[in-house]
């Protein structure tokens, strides 16, 4: 009988849906709304601004990048109120879904007014939702443009072609506009006597400290005429941060003493970094490329070209520290492009030279014979070959290196600056970037070193391959940053992969993919668990046999796994019906390539359902014989009784015959053939055979043992003792016990045990008395 629920009742039940869902929240509905139409209105005039500057000519590119920060919270907020405004809209679907579809014939006017009602408010609430969207989806649109014309003025920027320096007109112009910096400079500064005091005070300060780095090095070196001799880590602190420390103080006595103004002093700011870029590359040279022979770095380099590659890596310091002072200049005075370009070609010639000398070192790298460049003596020393592989890729960098430095003093010379900058700046800050990472390193292998206790070998376990690999991945964005990737870049990037991306209709997103993950991860371990204790507490205590309990456990392990990534798919908000497809295509691949894969599974499951045999069963299949001792998903593991692991598909073992000796019980008959001489009498030896089967413990005593007087055999009479052993897995050691007692049971009662005999006759034996002598 089919029930039919009254019409009043569906709109009382629809009438308290609406209350408890919907009326705190349509009560402070307002009170949001009116906040997001102010939003929106600010939203409005800020995006008409964006909109403005991106149509003039040209576009302010500093300006525009500096709403970017200003966009992203804007659509941070948009996406909140969108994720927000989708509870009201699944609510007032649940709602519509309750009351159902209206009958043809029509409804009560209470029922369809309630409905108009709710289908009113959906509307109000997904016009709310589709706003919010759309306003993130402009103000993400206002990014990537903002995000494409800085690309495209950069990209223009280095391709567009300035001042050629082997002009006349260029070098007297660069000259000119030097001269008049300088003019600028002396115009603007402002000399006071009690300033100039101090400014030279300080200047008395820095100049001991400048060079006592050096003095202090030659001073601690034990053989100082030496000049490969290594320094310890205070010594390099000392001297390498006492430069530092007196440009600091050389930049505020200059500034004291010669009262540049804003401009001057803005530049007399580099001085301090000017020293850390000079610095840092003969430091990190000393440390990775170390002049002692007896220190071995994992590349196959030669030493000559180890101590050339640590000379001009330290060199790299000074064409990079003028220009970071250019930098400065440029940014600061804005100088003519000529002027630029007369002050920026030597750098760009200098760093050309120095990384050609490192590319030069690099490429002569040989990731074939290790013994050639005196780095591996054993042939072992490198199983995995990660030398070799390190090898191979700094001899890559090395011909790229040699590439750059060829380029970029060419594109300097005729007039494209920036782009030939390009080609050498960027390398020279890879270079010393992959070499930080390199000193990191090695570092963390020191550290592994020391914390595992096993000296050389601790840097070759995993947890150090592994912080190795984890140091390389964090250098990533800075690497990226090098070549001109943006911190704004990266966060833009960021924000596109917590979004996710859409597979069809089916959206991937990290929060889904983490879900997920942990949903899986869960499920399975709660598995293992579960499995844990109906193996080891509640199955040995049923009757069941070991054989079914294996297969109900494992059995629920596949169940529970399917169960958990179920659940897995269904937390992490993935729709099934999305499934639907991508299993058709699995299924298409599976009949064309996974075949005995699936077919071994599917036979796996078919063994631990019906168990023809279970684990710990002696069977027998293709003349092998042996235990069994796993049944897992795609084969099966058999022991022979050699102790030997034999892997059987599970297909084999449902397709062929197998003998399974120990199916249902463990009882088996054993045949024992037994022969006396023609002399004895057979209800005798009927009897002794007998006997002796009687007596041994494992044989049965019902059914009763059997002897069968088989026949007149050529040589013996023949009899067979067939018995039934309690376990057969016994069979061997019962045999042998029964043969004993037969054996000596047969030569108590004088009974002779008949073997082949063979007569040989000689039809000359005076032959062979002959002596051979005669």
């Amino acid at each position: 009988m089919r029930m039919t629920v009254p019409r009043p009742l569906l709109l009382v039940i629809a009438l308290v849906a609406s209350m408890v869902l919907l009326g705190p929240m349509l009560l402070a509905q307002d009170g949001p709304r009116q906040t997001f139409q102010d939003d929106f209105r600010a939203w409005t005039r800020l995006a008409t601004s964006i909109e403005e500057q991106l149509a003039a000519s040209p576009p302010d590119i500093e300006q525009l990048n500096r709403y970017i920060p200003d966009l992203r919270d804007w659509r941070g907020r948009f996406d909140s109120i969108a994720a927000q405004a989708n509870i009201p809209v699944d609510a007032f679907l649940a709602q519509i879904a309750a009351l159902g579809d209206a009958p043809e014939g029509g409804e009560p006017e209470d029922i369809a007014a309630r409905r108009d009602e709710i289908e009113q408010d959906l509307l109000d609430a997904v016009a709310f939702l589709r706003r919010s969207e759309e306003a993130s989806t402009h103000a993400s649109g206002l990014i990537s443009r903002i995000e494409q014309l800085s690309r495209q003025t950069t990209r223009e920027t280095l391709l567009s072609p300035g001042p050629v320096l082997v002009e006349r007109n260029t070098i007297r112009a660069g000259l000119d506009g030097l001269r008049d910096i300088w003019d600028d400079a002396r115009t603007q500064s402002r000399r006071a006597a009690g300033n100039a005091v101090a400014g030279l005070l300080l200047i008395f300060v820095a100049i001991p400290l400048l060079f006592g780095g050096v003095i202090y090095r030659r001073m601690i070196r034990e053989t100082p005429d030496d000049a490969e001799a290594e320094s310890g880590p205070l010594d390099d602190l000392i001297a390498y941060a006492s430069p530092i420390v007196a440009c600091l103080f050389l930049q505020q006595g200059l500034d004291l003493l010669l009262a540049p103004g804003p401009d001057g002093s803005a530049v007399l700011g580099a001085l301090p970094l000017m020293a850390l870029a000079a610095l840092f590359p003969r430091w990190l040279g000393a440390e990775i490329l170390p002049l002692d022979q007896s220190v071995e770095i994992p590349l196959n380099i030669s030493f000559d070209a180890r101590r050339k590659a640590r000379r001009h890596l330290a060199a790299l310091g000074i064409p990079v520290a003028v220009g970071l002072l250019l930098r400065r200049v440029a940014n600061v005075l804005e100088p003519p492009a000529e002027t630029l370009v007369v002050l920026a070609f030597p750098v760009v010639l200098l760093l050309a030279i120095h990384l050609a000398g490192i590319g030069r070192a690099l490429t002569t790298i040989s990731a074939d014979d290790a013994d050639e460049q005196g780095q591996v003596d054993d042939v072992d020393a490198d199983p995995v070959g990660e030398v070799a592989f390190v090898s191979k890729v700094a001899r890559g960098l090395g011909y790229v290196i040699l590439l750059g430095a060829l380029v970029g003093p060419i594109l300097a010379l005729a007039g494209y600056l920036d782009l030939g900058l390009y080609f050498v700046w960027e390398p020279t800050l890879t270079i010393w970037l992959l070499a930080g990472v390199f000193w990191m390193q090695q570092m963390s292998d020191n550290v592994f070193r020391a914390v595992s206790g096993q000296g050389a070998d601790g840097a070759d376990t995993v947890g150090a391959a592994i912080a190795r690999f984890t140091v390389f991945l964090l250098s990533l964005p800075a690497l990226a940053s090098v070549w001109g990737v943006r911190a704004l870049d990266w966060k833009e990037a960021t924000y596109i992969v917590s979004r996710g991306f859409s597979v069809g209709d089916l959206q991937v997103s990290p929060g889904k993919v983490t879900v997920l993950l942990i949903t899986l991860v869960f499920g399975i371990l709660v598995t293992r668990f579960l499995q844990g204790i109906a193996r080891s507490s509640i199955l040995p205590r049923t009757r069941i046999d070991k054989g079914a309990q294996a297969a109900m456990v494992a059995g629920m392990g596949y169940l529970g796994v399917l169960l958990a990534v179920l659940l897995a798919i269904a937390t992490a908000g993935l729709d099934f019906r999305n499934l639907a497809v991508i299993a058709g295509a699995l299924s298409v691949g599976i009949g064309f390539g996974l075949q005995n894969v699936v077919s071994n599974f599917v036979s796996g499951i078919i063994l631990l359902v019906e168990r023809p045999f279970s684990e710990g069963d002696w069977i027998e299949i293709d003349d092998m014989m042996g235990t069994v001792r796993k049944i897992s998903v795609r084969a099966s593991t058999i022991e022979t009784f050699d102790r030997q692991r034999v892997i059987v598909p599970n297909s084999d073992l449902v397709t062929n015959k197998v003998v399974n000796w120990t199916l249902g019980n463990t009882a088996g008959r054993l045949i024992i053939p037994v022969g006396v001489s023609y002399d004895s009498d057979s209800r005798q030896v009927e009897g002794i055979l007998r006997e002796a089967a009687e007596s041994h413990p494992m044989v049965l005593g019902n059914p009763p043992p059997l002897i069968v007087f088989q026949g007149l055999g050529d040589n013996a009479l023949e009899f067979e003792v067939r018995v039934i052993l309690r376990d057969i897995n016994f069979g061997l050691s019962a045999r042998t016990e029964l043969n004993h007692r037969i054996l000596s049971r047969l030569r108590e009662e004088g009974i002779e045990v008949p073997f082949p005999q063979r007569d040989v006759t000689l039809k000359n034996p005076e032959a062979l008395l002959r002596d051979p002598e005669a």
